[in-house]
């Protein structure tokens, strides 16, 4: 029970920062408090995996796959952020200069 009032708190603070941190349009911290919150929501569920006994096939299916679906999207979103902040910058540089683009 424990494990879930914890999970409660770290999940509901991360979603209100990441919130507030899209309002003030930062972006950089966002998939470290994912994945934070990933983690919180997982926390139960993997305890339940590791010490229960007889769980059926499926919860561990059900399990790995939210981890990778949760994953994936956190290096999507990053691989994503840092083509827009290196096209962003070049773009930047190429119009302060005054050169002419190729």
């Amino acid at each position: 029970m424990a494990l879930y009032a914890l999970k409660s708190v770290v999940f509901f603070w991360t979603l209100a920062r990441i919130v507030a941190l899209v309002r003030r349009r930062c972006f950089q911290p966002i998939p470290a408090l994912a994945l934070l919150n990933i983690s919180s929501t997982l926390s139960p569920w993997t305890y339940v995996w590791v010490c229960g006994r007889n769980l059926p096939e499926w919860y561990t299916a059900w399990l790995g796959a939210v981890l990778v679906l949760g994953l994936g999207w956190l290096v999507w979103s990053v691989r994503l952020r840092l083509r827009k902040s290196r096209g962003g910058l070049g773009m930047l540089v190429g119009e302060a200069s005054g050169e002419e683009p190729a």
